[in-house]
């Protein structure tokens, strides 16, 4: 029997830009809809206050999802360090086999020439507690369950862990190496400047960097620098605490150098093995986060004018440097209306269009719903309804409620 067609993931998207646009309109009583379709029919009317109406629900959702960031991100303890940093990471929730690793949706379809990222997932304590109290760490006990767990409610022929706890928060974050003795390029997104690209947009495709380093003033400079063969000569100067970062002491370096995909992360950034008194800028972060039995999706990513445009809009009073990242969010895969686009730069652009879209027109939630054991490669992108010769959807599979560290581990 060929597979079933799985329910639709398509989700409503209005930008913030719209959200003020749609509401303006409807208070004026202007006919004049998102497509720029003109009528003066109360169905347009009508039209026009749904639309509005779903706008104030993007709204509010990025609004909550700023509330995580800060949450996550708040002080705690003497050091300053956010609160997330105390969270126990993949390799200590999951086993030494689960440590850093570069992109973390490399999968089984990484090319070899694919530029890297350094990766660490964090776990909250709600979400660490319900890993271990029922072993989902183990490969033996996601075998057992792919046989004898529950039926997924969503998915009759697919069987699912035991789903984590509301107020359970996952953070996959992605680093990039500074050297502590000279200035580094580090890429920039810029959305104008970066169209789709048939076989991704890794950022060595990025058409602009800035140069970091330690102490960096805050007026305006600018400087030349060499990144991966190209020369930038009018790169701007940024100060490495406009960045959330970490300094490599030897037993990270250690780490960082014995795996080859986190070893050429440093040596493309660096030019240069990764060595101690370097230091890790936080360049990307995904944010999920469980609420009355579901998960919440944001993205955030650091660029060097964050203070304007829509992906800065509905941020709260943020201290630096947190008011240095942009972030997107994603709503319910139930929701009403158009296939979705929310994706990280520096975690899904590199992905090519195989047919449906490139990393660029990727989802959030078309991306982990499709999270299960045994592993399958993320590729091809997919946005809207599932498909039924996805194989990740194939009778049989275990589902991992949306988090593919738990389908992946020691992958």
């Amino acid at each position: 029997m060929a597979p079933r067609q799985i329910h639709d993931c398509r989700m409503l998207r209005v930008r913030p830009a719209q959200a003020a646009a749609v509401a303006a309109c409807v208070t004026l009583g202007v006919c004049t809809a998102l497509l720029g379709r003109t009528s003066s029919s109360a169905e347009t009317l009508r039209a026009d206050a749904a639309s509005s109406s779903q706008a104030s629900i993007v709204r509010a959702e990025r609004r909550r999802a700023w509330d995580v960031v800060a949450r996550v991100t708040q002080p705690s303890g003497d050091d300053g360090a956010p609160a997330f940093a105390s969270w126990r990471r993949a390799e200590a929730v999951l086993g030494s086999d689960s440590q850093s690793k570069s992109s973390v949706h490399a999968g089984t379809m990484r090319q070899s020439a694919e530029p890297e990222i350094i990766i660490f997932t964090f776990y909250d304590e709600s979400a660490d507690r319900h890993i271990q109290a029922h072993r989902l760490h183990a490969r033996a006990e996601l075998d057992r369950l792919l046989h004898a767990g529950i039926t997924d409610p969503s998915l009759s022929h697919n069987r699912t862990i035991p789903p984590l706890p509301d107020g359970s928060t996952v953070l996959l974050t992605a680093w990039w190496p500074i050297a502590h003795d000279t200035r580094t390029a580090l890429p920039v997104w810029d959305p104008k400047d970066n169209p789709p690209r048939r076989h991704g947009n890794n950022y060595m495709t990025w058409p602009r960097v800035v140069a970091v380093e330690r102490n960096a003033n805050d007026e305006p400079a600018t400087t030349a620098i060499t990144f991966v063969g190209r020369e930038f000569p009018h790169a701007r100067t940024v100060s490495l605490d406009r960045l959330h970062h970490m300094t490599v002491d030897r037993p990270m370096a250690d780490q960082i150098m014995q795996d080859s995909r986190t070893h050429k992360a440093a040596v493309i950034a660096l030019g240069r093995a990764i060595e101690p008194g370097d230091s890790l800028a936080l360049v990307a972060m995904h944010v999920a986060s469980k609420e009355h039995g579901r998960w919440r999706w944001a993205t955030l990513w650091w660029h060097d004018d964050a203070g304007r445009g829509v992906f800065a809009e509905d941020r709260p009073r943020l201290a630096s440097p947190w008011n240095n990242y942009l972030l997107d969010a994603a709503l319910d895969p139930g929701a009403p209306g158009d296939p979705d686009v929310c994706f990280n730069p520096w975690l899904e652009a590199r992905f090519p269009d195989q047919g449906a879209g490139g990393g660029t027109t990727s989802n959030c939630i078309a991306c982990h719903q499709r999270a299960s054991y045994p592993p399958v490669s993320f590729l091809p992108i997919t946005r809207g309804a599932r498909l039924d010769d996805d194989p990740a959807y194939a009778p049989g599979r275990l589902r991992t409620d949306f988090l593919w560290s738990l389908a992946r581990q020691n992958q």
